[in-house]
C-alpha cells in the first residue's frame, strides 16, 4: 500500500499491519522525513520528560526542568 507522510512524500510498499508509530519511525530513521513533521511525537516527549522528571523526583531525586 501507499501512504502519504504530512510533509508530502509518498511511501510504497508499506506493509499491511504497520502502525502509524512504525511508519513514523522508519521514515525518520530512513531520512523521508523529520521529527518535526509529526508535531504530535513533539508533544508525546514532552509527556514522556513530564512523566520521567515526575518518577525520578518521587525516588529522591533533586530534578531541574531545563528547557
Amino acid at each position: 500500500m501507499k501512504v502519504r507522510l504530512p510533509n508530502g512524500t509518498v511511501v510504497k510498499d508499506v506493509p499491511e499491519g504497520v502502525s502509524p508509530e512504525e511508519l513514523r519511525d522508519m521514515a525518520i530513521k530512513e531520512g523521508l522525513a523529520d521529527v518535526s513533521d509529526f508535531p504530535d511525537l513533539e508533544v508525546q516527549k514532552d509527556q514522556e520528560s513530564q512523566e520521567m522528571l515526575s518518577f525520578l523526583a518521587e525516588q529522591g531525586w533533586e530534578v531541574q526542568d531545563i528547557q
